[in-house]
């Protein structure tokens, strides 16, 4: 009984062991993989990529729910049309607040010096 319990050791302590070798090989090639990556253009580029912003998407719908993702689309598309409206009836209210210009334009003349 105690060689078994010996060899359940032994055994338990080379798992230990090796997963400890597993986390530091992951945490080295992390930290390599981190120096690697040009951080200024990573979100561009993530971006950019169709599989990663499919992915990103699914897990924000993952992760907030789709009834509350669906309820923010809702809202920003609420308030991209409100801005859409708004911006005529701002441009032409600053047309009627500019004064009226007569036509005549103001100029000096050399013999005015």
């Amino acid at each position: 009984m105690s060689t078994r319990l010996d060899a359940l050791a032994r055994e338990k302590e080379i798992l230990v062991t090796r997963s400890a070798l597993c986390r530091l090989r992951l945490q080295r090639r992390a930290g390599d993989a981190r120096a690697a990556l040009p951080w200024n253009r990573a979100a561009s580029a993530v971006a950019r990529a169709p599989t990663l912003a499919r992915t990103a998407l699914g897990l924000a719908l993952l992760v907030a729910g789709v009834g509350r993702t669906s309820r923010l689309v809702t809202l920003a598309g609420r308030i991209v049309l409100a801005a859409k409206l708004a911006r005529p009836v701002i441009a032409f209210a600053r047309g009627l607040a500019k004064p009226a210009a007569c036509g005549i334009e103001q100029t000096t003349s050399t013999a005015d010096r």
